[in-house]
């Protein structure tokens, strides 16, 4: 073995000697667990500081890109579209009429003799409201109940001719010997019977005319008493005592009385083309009228018309109230409110929103993804402030209000909800 060999020899350990391991003291043993922890959360510290950090960093970042790409946006401002109500409710101007109304005009030309009623009263079904004096009548009268006379003593005279000619016609043809009647004689005996037979006729049709001539002027006289059609109150007399009324005289606007009877009333409404379609028959309305305060009256509707009038583009519609009090006055005009049930509930969307371009309205809705969208739409029923509508939006839509110019289709915008309150 050479000296080098000698020298890498290892001094033998002490457990080789036989000697015991060294324990660390109690120092030691609390910093290597210290050391252990401290290695731990620094290692966790810069996983944070590495990963989470940056990450919120970021999101940061994207959030405030996301604020200043929506302060770039146009912003615009939305209303909620909402259900149209169930019912509608139409408050119309109405007039009102008399159940029954009629103008009394004289049938016959004559002087008023007297009155009878005047404006105000109210009067019974067939009471005389007035009479008239007729001179020519008087007259026409008298000169028919002459021709009567004339006419009977004329049927008198050829009745007692034709009895003549018939008795000597049988005195003629009642001799045996035939040679004490000439044929002639006998043949003119025949002609006489046959001539008083017509002219007994004759009188008869001529008595016949005189008795209708006179029954004429009769019924004549008869329209010189005007008697009243219906019960009811006079509304308007025109004429005094000793004024002379021509009768068929075209001036219809002067007769001699008008009555009315306003037991019940008449209410005529309007309806606008849009509703005319939902109304019924037997239907409540609900009458006010201003100088009336506070009281309402309920009627029904009695008729409806059959077609739209193609100038005002509505329907008539005729209401009956009872006016047992007699608060309603004929020609008073009246608000009338309908209720109306509908089958099919329509949109409401503010006014504001209505877009008219080309003469057809639109709106523009912004979509989920805050993008706009251009929608025709179909109006029904149009009250200023707010607009129903059958199509092009619905309930929950956010609708775009006071645009100032169109808005191109897709365009991304910026929505602020009106009815949201204000951030302070």
């Amino acid at each position: 073995m050479t000296p080098s060999s000698e020298n890498d020899v290892h001094p033998p350990h002490e457990s080789e000697r036989g000697g015991a391991v060294p324990v660390p003291g109690p120092l030691g043993r609390v910093l290597v667990p210290l050391s252990l922890t401290a290695i731990v959360i620094a290692l966790v510290a810069v996983t944070l500081l590495l990963g989470i950090w940056p990450r919120q960093r970021a999101l940061a970042a994207l959030a405030t890109a996301a604020q200043d790409g929506a302060k770039s946006l146009r912003r615009v401002t939305f209303v909620a579209a909402l259900a149209g109500p169930a019912e509608v409710t139409m408050v119309l101007p109405g007039r009102l009429e008399a159940a029954r109304e009629v103008a009394i005009f004289p049938r016959e030309s004559g002087y008023i003799d007297r009155f009878q009623f005047d404006v105000g009263d109210t009067v019974e079904q067939g009471a005389t409201l007035a009479t008239l004096r007729t001179p020519v009548l008087d007259s026409q009268i008298q000169i028919a109940e002459s021709a009567i006379a004339v006419g009977e003593a004329r049927l008198g005279e050829a009745r007692a001719k034709l009895d003549l000619s018939r008795v000597v016609l049988a005195r003629l043809t009642s001799v045996s010997d035939a040679r004490a009647v000439t044929a002639q004689v006998l043949d003119e005996a025949k002609g006489r019977v046959d001539a008083d037979a017509a002219s007994l006729v004759f009188a008869q049709a001529s008595l016949d005319a005189a008795r209708a001539d006179r029954e004429r002027v009769l019924q004549q006289k008869s329209q010189t008493v005007l008697l009243a059609p219906f019960a009811g109150e006079v509304s308007q007399r025109n004429f005094d005592v000793g004024a002379l009324v021509v009768a068929d005289k075209s001036d219809t606007g002067r007769p001699l009385f008008r009555l009315v009877d306003r037991s019940s009333i008449r209410v005529f409404v309007e309806v606008p083309q849009s509703m005319a379609g939902s109304l019924r028959v037997d239907q409540e309305v609900i009458v006010t009228i201003k100088e009336i305060a506070g009281h309402s009256f309920a009627g029904r509707v009695v008729r409806l018309g059959p077609s739209i009038d193609p100038v005002t583009r509505t329907r008539l519609l005729e209401a009956r109230l009872e006016n047992a009090a007699r608060q309603l006055l004929p020609g008073m005009f009246a608000s009338v409110t309908v209720v109306t049930p509908r089958e099919v509930r329509p949109t409401s969307i503010p006014g504001e929103a209505v877009i008219t371009l080309g003469g057809k309205p639109r709106i523009a809705i912004i979509d989920a993804g805050g993008a706009i969208r251009n929608r025709p739409i179909t109006i029904i029923r149009d009250l200023g402030s707010v607009v129903e509508i059958s199509d092009g939006a619905v309930p929950g839509d956010r609708v775009v209000v006071n645009l100032a110019e169109d808005l191109p289709e897709g365009m991304l915008v910026d929505p602020v909800d009106r009815s949201a309150p204000a951030a302070k």
